[in-house]
């Protein structure tokens, strides 16, 4: 089982913003090695036929609210921290 993520406060919700939000393209690859490095083996699995090479943050977003990735697990995973 996985442990449950802690919920941001503002400057890490900010600092993952900047992160994510900007004009940055994600690569299939990148994301595939995240989820698998924090145990989301069938999403990172879904995400090979699923995504596409590149994608942009909401195309990232969507994929992870249809597979119950939240936001505070995807801080986690980016190593954002207080």
């Amino acid at each position: 089982m996985l442990p449950q993520p802690r919920a941001l406060d503002l400057a890490e919700e900010r600092q993952l913003n900047r992160r994510l939000n900007g004009a940055m393209a994600y690569t299939r690859k990148w994301l595939v090695n995240i989820l698998r490095r924090i145990g989301f083996t069938q999403a990172a699995d879904d995400a090979l036929r699923e995504m596409p090479e590149q994608f942009d943050f909401k195309q990232l977003e969507e994929f992870g609210k249809r597979h119950g990735i939240s936001r505070d697990v995807l801080a986690d995973a980016f190593g954002v921290s207080p």
